[in-house]
């Protein structure tokens, strides 16, 4: 993000302190004038040797004492001179004039000339008069006695001198000098020509100062003074000299005769108004202006205690990266040396005289106020302005259509502009605001630049706000913008003092910000700082709104965003190189990179720098209806997904929780991927389904498998396996359902050990090896494994046409030897359910003989059981019983046929020429046969049944015969071999057998 521009601590505190000399500037002839008179007090000095002007108009050493108005025990005042002649019509002229003015807070205002020409009845105190040659007027602390001026060798605390004479009306309450003239004390040097002042003595009031052309005015900075409080007065005031001549009235009465404190203090207003070409400069830092307007709210002539608020700025840190003043400045810029600038207009000011001599504490930093035009104080009598709403003294710099004002600090390569700038001293606020020919501007040469409407800036609390629309842009193009409102703010010191290091930066309105490829959008964003090593200000929170945060893919790949209600994103590191370490979205969370999508109510990433040197997220959580998809056709949902990157690890939890890429997909309360190991689990129960599609890759039926406990798939073994209540449906057309049920299910599939390819080759397409169903033998009520197929007749697709139904302890399929086998005790039933139904004496369908009707057939055995599936022969062994009932209509419907052998082989056929589903072409017994239908019993040593004619083949080994027997025969039929016509109950034992028992 770009770094913060805007006016420095530095810049601003120098306003202020112009600010400061502006109000002193204002008030210091009543900070020498009006003050509230003490208890009584007398002169402490001998005048007796002074001759008495009563007696002679002419005199030598001329001293009047001035008594206060209102309180006659109080010498408010001193004058002498070498000599006093008449000039005639009541004008008398002093030689070497010299007055002592005693003020109520104890300090003393000397004022000599090298001559006067007063209009001064006897008597009386002058009503004018001129003051010429060398005129100078000082102020001193008090000597702490009151009515006693200083010792000689106290400095004075301010100094006035005039080049041109100096003329007072005490009618008019008028003071003037048309020529240069100097205010210098130990923190301000004031320089201007043409003074003109009027004092209103009804209102106790200044009435106007003019200065009708240019001046100049430095306030220095030094060490604290030490502390100036005057010694207490006396408890007993002596009594004036009565000797000494006395003055009935006051004079002059508005310099030394304020009227006591009330409790209601008298309120006024003044305006300060300075013009043409104002120029402040503090070093190298320079601001300008055409027109400088200053307002003060004095109480009894005084300034509040707290009207100009104390403003300190301590400077952190040093990055010399962020000043590189050899960096072009931006054309629209205003110039940083104003002597470049062709609109610069000098100010001609008169000169200062060198400052007084004496010892200085360290160099002063002088801040430098000019102007060209005249410089007016006037009294506000309508309503209080705009600008003391707030403040007891505030300032207003004005531009004009051709020059807006200016500001400039070469040192930080800081550069600005507005039309108006504004001041309000009590609060320390610094205003910035636009015209239509001078909109804010500011820079920082290798940092940046700033245009906003407007800058507001709080310099007590080091906070700058920026209403309206606005744009930050640091050098390296990174940039921010808003609509509505930014505000800045900088951290304070433990004496209250603002420094120059950034704690939050807030902005507000459609805010757009852009870096290094990288761009956020959104409705507000905030931003939090904090010191790194070197005290600069680190980037640690950036808080989003109604927005996200994007970066620009590696070409030819997509975009990467992050949107959300609200995002935080968490910091490390030092100014220069910022990380990011944690970022946290909540409300409609959607992200995107590489191609896949994430949709959450709230997510968190934890990042942090890998091997290779770049940011990456170490582990992530979304919560809340969580979704997911790529291009790859990978997909995932659920309530709560979890990724450890690190170890390349993702759970998802939740009901309905499901990964699913292509036609697969797993569903589970919690799904575990571990890419490391690249394993899958799902703890709980679980389903998985799979959509089978035909040669044209339309769907032509799907696989569904569920459980109760719990799954896993280890993908480098190519091992899947489920626990509880497993059960697996698959439908591989519209007519076939093949369901498998078992407590546990193992499938193993072609082994995977590395990803990718091997050699430069794409690794060979993987298959099924094996699956293993296990019953739960070790339950109350055992429940063994079993596996079904159904088919359905296609003209009456709810009618099962065909059943195979096989169940055993364990049902285990080899694919590698094509072999499905029951190793255990187990049942197989195969069911024929043709649609045409043939009597017994039906012609036959082929040339071996006739048909039977459809019927279901139960094969039973103790031993194991084995079926090759590409030929179709299974091997059953040990008490191997088969059951067979006719289940089609006719008059065989019903009937019943029982096969029990210690050994049976059978030749099955997935349908013979009627069509027949999961037909028996053949079945071979061997040992111990017993064979029961239609009320007979056969016994022999072996026997085949031949399905396609319908006859069974009854053999005795050598030695023994076939027994059959028959109800309501007395004696069974005995012979060497049997054949027995099933299907039209015909027994035949004079042909000879074709069949030969197997050894």
């Amino acid at each position: 993000m770009p770094g913060p521009s805007g006016p420095s601590p530095r810049l601003i505190g120098r306003l202020a302190a112009l600010a400061m000399a502006l109000v002193f500037a204002g008030i210091v002839w009543w900070a020498v004038s009006s003050n509230p008179a003490p208890p009584q007090q007398s002169i402490g000095r001998d005048f007796a040797d002074a001759p008495d002007i009563t007696d002679t108009e002419t005199g030598d050493t001329i001293t009047l004492t001035l008594v206060d108005r209102d309180d006659p025990t109080r010498v408010a005042g001193l004058i002498e001179a070498d000599r006093l002649d008449p000039l005639g019509g009541g004008e008398r002229r002093m030689t070497n004039p010299r007055a002592w003015l005693f003020m109520a807070d104890g300090q003393a205002v000397r004022i000599t000339a090298d001559r006067a020409r007063l209009m001064m009845p006897l008597n009386e105190v002058p009503e004018s008069g001129t003051l010429e040659g060398s005129v100078l007027v000082r102020v001193f602390e008090g000597s702490g006695v009151p009515g006693v001026p200083p010792d000689d060798a106290v400095a004075p605390l301010l100094t006035a001198t005039f080049d041109e004479p100096v003329r007072f009306e005490r009618r008019y309450m008028r003071l003037s000098s048309p020529g240069p003239f100097t205010v210098e004390s130990e923190q301000i040097r004031f320089a201007g020509e043409e003074l003109t002042v009027m004092l209103n003595e009804v209102r106790r009031r200044l009435e106007s100062l003019d200065v009708a052309r240019g001046g100049r005015m430095e306030i220095v900075t030094l060490p604290q003074a030490a502390d100036r409080t005057p010694a207490p007065a006396p408890a007993t005031a002596p009594t004036p000299d009565p000797d000494a001549p006395v003055v009935a009235d006051t004079g002059p009465p508005d310099l030394a005769a304020p009227p006591a404190p009330t409790s209601s203090p008298r309120i006024d207003l003044y305006r300060t108004v300075l013009e043409d070409a104002v120029v402040a400069t503090l070093g190298d830092t320079r601001v300008d202006g055409v027109r400088l307007e200053l307002f003060t709210r004095l109480a009894d002539n005084r300034l509040a205690p707290d009207a100009i608020a104390p403003v300190a700025f301590v400077r952190t840190s040093v990055d010399a990266g962020s000043i590189m003043p050899e960096t072009p400045p931006d054309p629209t810029d205003p110039p940083t040396d104003p002597n470049d600038d062709p609109d610069t207009t000098t100010t001609e000011s008169p000169e200062l005289p060198p400052p007084p001599p004496g010892p200085r504490a360290d160099t002063p930093e002088r801040l430098v106020l000019t102007w060209s035009g005249p410089m007016s104080i006037r009294p506000i009598d309508e309503a209080p302005p705009e600008a003391l709403a707030q403040d007891d003294a505030a300032l207003v710099l004005f531009g004009d259509g051709d020059r807006g004002v200016r500001i400039a600090d070469p040192g930080s390569g800081l550069t600005g502009r507005a039309g108006v700038l504004r001041y309000g001293a009590g609060r320390a606020m610094l205003r910035l605001e636009p015209t239509e020919d001078h909109p804010v501007r500011l820079a920082v040469a290798g940092s940046g630049d700033a245009a906003p409407e407007r800058l507001h800036a709080d310099l007590l609390r080091g906070r700058f706000e920026m209403p309206g629309p606005g744009v930050l842009r640091s050098q390296d193009d990174a940039r921010i913008g808003w609509t509505e409102h930014a505000q800045l703010e900088l951290a304070t010191d433990q004496d209250g003092a603002i420094t120059d290091r950034l704690t939050a930066a807030n902005f507000r309105g459609s805010v757009e910000a852009w870096q290094d490829g990288g761009r956020i959008e959104a409705e507000t964003l905030d931003t939090g700082f904090a010191p790194d090593p070197a005290g600069r200000a680190a980037l640690r929170t950036a808080t989003i709104v109604g927005g996200f945060i994007g970066a620009e893919p590696e070409p030819g790949a997509a975009e990467r965003t992050l949107a959300g209600d609200r995002i935080r994103v968490d910091f490390i590191g030092d100014a220069s190189r910022p990380e990011p370490r944690q970022v946290h979205a909540e409300g409609s969370v959607r992200a995107a990179a590489d191609g896949a999508t994430l949709h959450a109510d709230s997510a968190v990433a934890r990042l942090d720098r890998g091997p290779d040197g770049q940011v990456g997220v170490r582990d992530a959580e979304a919560r809340g209806s969580v979704r997911y998809a790529a291009d790859d056709d990978t997909r995932a949902a659920g309530e709560d997904l979890r990724v450890d990157a690190r170890n390349e690890a993702i759970r998802i939890t939740g009901p309905d929780s499901f990964i699913a890429q292509g036609d697969s997909t797993v569903y589970g309360e919690r799904i575990d991927l571990d890419g490391h190991t690249r394993r899958m689990s799902v703890q709980g129960a679980g389903r998985f389904e799979h959509t089978l599609r035909d040669a044209e890759a339309n769907p032509a039926g799907r696989v569904l498998a569920r459980w109760s406990e719990s799954m896993r798939f280890d993908d480098a073994l190519g091992r899947l396996n489920a626990r509880g209540d497993v059960s697996v449906v698959s439908t591989p057309d519209p007519f076939t359902r093949d369901t498998l049920s078992a407590q546990r299910v193992e499938v193993e599939i072609t082994p995977l050990p590395a990803r990718g390819t091997i050699g430069g080759r794409p690794a060979r397409q993987r298959e099924l090896l094996a699956a293993r169903a296990y019953g739960d033998t070790g339950a109350d009520q055992p429940r063994p494994a079993t596996a079904e197929t159904r088919r359905y007749d296609p003209d009456e697709p709810e009618r099962v046409a065909g059943l195979l139904y096989l169940e055993g302890d364990q049902i285990t399929t080899d694919a590698v030897r094509n072999t499905l086998r029951v190793p255990g005790a187990g049942t197989l039933l195969v069911m024929d359910r043709r649609s045409p139904e043939r009597g017994p004496d039906a012609p036959a369908a082929d040339p071996l003989g006739g048909t039977v009707g459809p019927g279901l057939t139960r094969f039973t055995w103790v031993g194991s059981f084995e079926l090759q599936r590409d030929t179709g022969i299974g091997v059953m062994e040990r008490q191997v019983l088969v059951r067979h009932k006719t289940i089609g209509g006719g008059p065989d419907a019903g009937q019943i046929a029982e096969l029990a052998t210690d050994k049976l082989t059978a030749a099955f056929a997935e349908s013979d020429d009627a069509d027949n589903p999961f037909a028996l072409r053949t079945a071979d017994a061997q040992g111990s046969v017993v064979f029961r239908a239609s009320g007979k019993q056969l016994y022999a040593d072996g026997a085949r049944y031949e399905a396609d004619t319908d006859i069974l083949h009854a053999l005795a080994l050598p030695g023994r015969l076939v027994e059959l027997r028959e109800p309501g025969r007395a004696a069974p039929l005995s012979a060497r071999a049997i054949q027995w016509d099933l299907a039209r109950d015909r027994i035949e034992i004079n042909r000879p057998s074709p069949v030969t028992l197997p050894n």
